[in-house]
Order: C-alpha cells, then sequence, then structure tokens
C-alpha cells in the first residue's frame, strides 16, 4: 500500500455520537473485520485512527 492516501468521509450520527465508515480497501488491506478493537490518537490537531494491535 502507498506510504500516504487520502480519503474523505463524512460523520454519520449514530445514537448520540458519530461515527465514519472505513473505505473497503483499507478493510481488505488490513484485514478488518466486524468487532475488531481500533485505536483513536490524537497528535495536535490530528486524529489518528488505527487497527490495535491483537496480542
Amino acid at each position: 500500500m502507498p506510504k500516504e492516501i487520502i480519503f474523505k468521509r463524512k460523520l454519520i450520527d449514530n445514537k448520540g455520537s458519530l461515527s465514519v465508515n472505513i473505505p473497503i480497501e483499507l478493510v481488505e488491506a488490513f484485514e478488518l473485520q466486524k468487532g475488531d478493537v481500533m485505536q483513536i490518537r490524537v497528535e495536535g490537531e490530528t486524529i489518528i485512527l488505527g487497527p490495535l494491535k491483537k496480542e
């Protein structure tokens, strides 16, 4: 996968919080599945989302 790819997604109302859909290209590349735990990290004004490493 290239070093940097930018996808645009709208936030979706999800019963009191907001959700964002992950593009299928990333789901497949990272072998994500429903129920996987994701890590959300904030660096300055940037939100970084990634799969939590399975132990």
